[in-house]
């Protein structure tokens, strides 16, 4: 099997669609800007009542934000980053990681 780098991962996995399908609705409307590394990416995560939508950034420098590794945000989507295995280069500015633990329990 050859390498692929992590951005075309997330283009197979249609990442914002899982979001939708993988997260549950949270009584806290929010939305959270939130950048990757390795690839650097930035996306908008909105989550509520209905559920939960990742889209393209809107830059919106004033929303709570979230950066980490494209990996921990796949691993994240699909519940798998438990506070053990998320990396210390891991920033959650104005939003509780736990409340997206919460929204993404796992598939």
């Amino acid at each position: 099997m050859g390498e692929h780098s992590t951005s075309e991962i997330l283009d197979v996995l249609s990442l914002p669609a899982i979001v939708g399908w993988a997260g549950k609705p949270s009584e806290e409307q929010t939305s959270v800007e939130v950048r990757t590394t390795s690839p650097e990416l930035a996306f908008r995560l909105d989550l509520g009542p209905s559920g939960a939508t990742l889209t393209p950034s809107l830059d919106d420098t004033d929303a709570p934000s979230l950066t980490l590794p494209a990996e921990a945000l796949v691993r994240l989507v699909y519940g798998r980053l438990d506070p053990e295995h998320t990396p210390a280069s891991v920033s959650a500015e104005g939003v509780d990681l736990d409340l997206l633990r919460a929204v993404f329990p796992g598939l």
